[in-house]
C-alpha cells in the first residue's frame, strides 16, 4: 500500500549512565532512518472505498495511530454501515 524512505540522519547518543542528560549537550552519530510513507492515507482511503460501496457491514480498526481519527469519524457520520469502532 506504501513505500519506505531510507535516507541519512544525526542522531544524538545519550549514555546509557547518565539519561538525564539533554540530548543537545549529547554527541551525535550519522544513522539510517527508515519511515513508513502513504500507509495511513492508502489505509483510510480502502476503509472509506469498502464503507460507500456497501460491501461491509461494520468497520473495526486496530491501531495506535491517531491520524486515521478524521477518516473513521467521515466513515462514521456518512457511511451506511452499522457501526465504525477504534
Amino acid at each position: 500500500m506504501g513505500y519506505y524512505s531510507l535516507y541519512k540522519a544525526n542522531q544524538h547518543i545519550v549514555p546509557a549512565d547518565d539519561a538525564k542528560r539533554w540530548p543537545r549537550d549529547c554527541d551525535k552519530i550519522q544513522v539510517w532512518k527508515l519511515e513508513e510513507k502513504q500507509s495511513d492515507v492508502n489505509l483510510a482511503l480502502q476503509l472509506y472505498d469498502d464503507a460507500l460501496s456497501g460491501d461491509v457491514d461494520q468497520v473495526v480498526l486496530v491501531t495506535n495511530d491517531t491520524d486515521l481519527a478524521p477518516a473513521l469519524e467521515m466513515l462514521k457520520a456518512r457511511a451506511p454501515i452499522s457501526s465504525v469502532g477504534w
